[in-house]
C-alpha cells in the first residue's frame, strides 16, 4: 500500500505556476535576456578598446516560453523590458526603432532607457522634427532610470573656424528644446534622470529650464566618453 501512495504521489501533475515567483523568475532569466543592454546604435563597433554590451547569445527558440500561458508571458514580458537596458539614438534624420518594433504595451514596460541626442542629419533646416508624443507618453512615466547624454555642435579642435556654427546652435535648441518640453510633461518624480551634456552651455541653460531640480549633471564613460572624444577615445590619446 505504501508504494502505491508513492507511485500515486509521483505521478501528480506538475504545475509550473505553483513554484513561487522567484523560482519562476530565476527560470526565466535562462530563457531571455536578463541584465543586458538593447542597442541601436553601431557606429563604434570597429574599434578593438570598446567591449561589447548586448547580448549575442542565440536565443531562438527560447521565447517560445512566451506562448506557454497569458500569465507566463506577461511575466517573461515584464522581464524583458523591465529587467534590461534600452539605448535610443535621436536625430532629425533617424527613425526610432523602439517607436517603430516595440508596442505601446511593451514600451510602457521599460524602466531603463538612455537617450543619446546627436546633432547629425538635416536638424538645421528650417522646419523643425517634432518629438515623437506617442512614443514619449508611452515610455517615460513609468521609467526609474533615464539618462540623457546630449551631443550640441561644437567647433572641433583640430578643424578650420565653422562660421555657421552659431546657426547650428541655434537651429539645435529649437530642436532639443521641445524635445526637453516634451520629456518634463510626461517623466514622474520617480524617476532618476541624469545628464551628460559635455558642459555645453546652450544645452546646460535648457535642460535647466526644464527639467528644474529633478536631474544631476554626469559624465558618461561609454557612450558620451566616445561622443565627446574624451578620456580614452581623445584624439591625443
Amino acid at each position: 500500500m505504501e508504494d502505491l501512495g508513492l507511485a500515486v504521489s509521483t505521478n501528480t501533475p506538475f504545475r509550473f505556476l505553483d513554484l513561487p515567483f522567484e523560482i519562476r523568475h530565476e527560470i526565466y532569466s535562462h530563457c531571455i535576456p536578463y541584465n543586458s543592454h538593447f542597442e541601436e546604435i553601431r557606429y563604434f563597433r570597429a574599434r578593438p578598446s570598446m567591449p561589447q554590451f548586448s547580448r549575442t547569445a542565440n536565443v531562438k527558440n527560447k521565447h517560445a516560453i512566451l506562448r506557454v500561458s497569458r500569465q507566463v508571458s506577461e511575466e517573461c514580458l515584464n522581464m524583458l523590458y523591465g529587467r534590461n537596458r534600452f539605448y535610443i539614438t535621436l536625430n532629425a534624420s533617424r527613425r526610432c526603432l523602439v517607436a517603430n518594433r516595440i508596442t505601446a504595451e511593451n514600451r510602457a514596460r521599460i524602466r531603463d532607457v538612455v537617450v543619446i541626442v546627436r546633432h547629425m542629419g538635416p536638424a538645421y533646416s528650417r522646419q523643425m522634427p517634432v518629438p515623437a508624443d506617442g512614443l514619449w507618453s508611452s515610455l517615460l512615466p513609468g521609467l526609474r532610470q533615464l539618462k540623457i547624454i546630449a551631443e550640441q555642435p561644437a567647433q572641433p579642435a583640430h578643424l578650420p573656424y565653422d562660421p555657421a556654427l552659431a546657426e547650428k546652435i541655434r537651429s539645435w535648441a529649437g530642436w532639443f528644446g521641445p524635445l526637453m518640453e516634451c520629456f518634463a510633461k510626461y517623466l514622474t518624480s520617480y524617476t532618476v534622470v541624469e545628464v551628460d551634456e559635455d558642459g555645453k552651455e546652450a544645452t546646460t541653460e535648457l535642460v535647466k529650464q526644464y527639467l528644474p531640480h529633478r536631474y544631476r549633471t554626469v559624465r558618461d564613460g561609454i557612450h558620451g566618453d566616445f561622443i565627446f572624444q574624451r578620456g580614452r577615445f581623445a584624439l591625443t590619446a
